[in-house]
């Protein structure tokens, strides 16, 4: 359920609070940032951003999801000017990775929940990460291919935690990936990355979009690629899902 999003008046321009129900036990509380201008009649709908956030505290908050990569650029208000995208950044459940327990797919429940409240272009849903959440990207876009019209993962390698990487990975070749890394990454090093995606691209015949910021280390990585402009215009050159 989107709490705030009940009823004709929709807050735009700010962080709401919804709410996936998992099970009789668990929720998934996610944050929605909703675009200024939003017409609840647009049509084909708006782009969806879906982000992950990484590793921090054993238990998350939404203080902490807020405090890191795109949901921090949103509430400081530094996105891109003409930024017109709905965000959604789901609060993973604690201690536990992105592509475990089944969070893949409630992070798709979620995308179906906002797109059932809000006026969404499903053919233009995107996933994004930092870090771990980077990670998690690859993962989650693995499990439902046909639901993301590309993935950006900042600072995280796709198949990094998943050990021996062999033909199953190949079942995202199809979806547009552009990987993000700062050089001086000393905590999810750059050439692991690199050569990760590189093992990825010659197994699957398949190309990934690269780019390295010189001298970024792991913070600076997300601080910089969500405030460049050339990041939403290719995702919005990528349509399927």
């Amino acid at each position: 359920m989107v709490v705030a999003c009940a009823g004709p008046g929709i807050t735009t321009g700010t962080h709401l609070l919804g709410t996936h129900t998992i099970d009789r036990n668990r929720d998934m509380p996610y944050l929605l940032w909703v675009p200024e201008g939003y017409d609840p009649g647009a049509e084909p709908g708006y782009p969806l951003i879906v982000s992950l956030h990484g590793t921090g505290p054993t238990e998350y908050s939404t203080e902490f999801v807020m405090q890191y990569g795109l949901p921090a650029v949103l509430a400081l208000g530094e996105e891109p000017e003409g930024f017109d995208f709905v965000v959604v950044a789901p609060r993973g459940l604690d201690a536990v990775n992105w592509w475990d327990r089944g969070q893949p797919n409630e992070v798709v429940e979620i995308v179906d929940e906002v797109a059932a409240e809000l006026s969404i272009d499903t053919s233009r849903v995107y996933l994004t990460g930092i870090s771990t959440g980077g990670q998690g990207a690859w993962h989650v876009a693995l499990r439902h291919p046909d639901r993301f019209a590309a993935v950006v993962s900042v600072a995280g390698s796709g198949f990094l935690t998943s050990g021996e990487m062999n033909d199953a990975v190949c079942g995202l070749a199809e979806v547009p990936v552009w990987g993000i890394h700062g050089e001086n990454d000393l905590i999810s090093l750059h050439e692991i990355n690199r050569a990760e995606v590189e093992t990825y691209e010659a197994l699957c015949d398949t190309e990934v979009r690269w780019t390295t910021y010189p001298g970024a280390g792991h913070y600076e990585s997300w601080e910089m690629a969500y405030r460049d402009p050339a990041v939403y215009d290719w995702l919005l050159d990528q349509t399927g899902g």
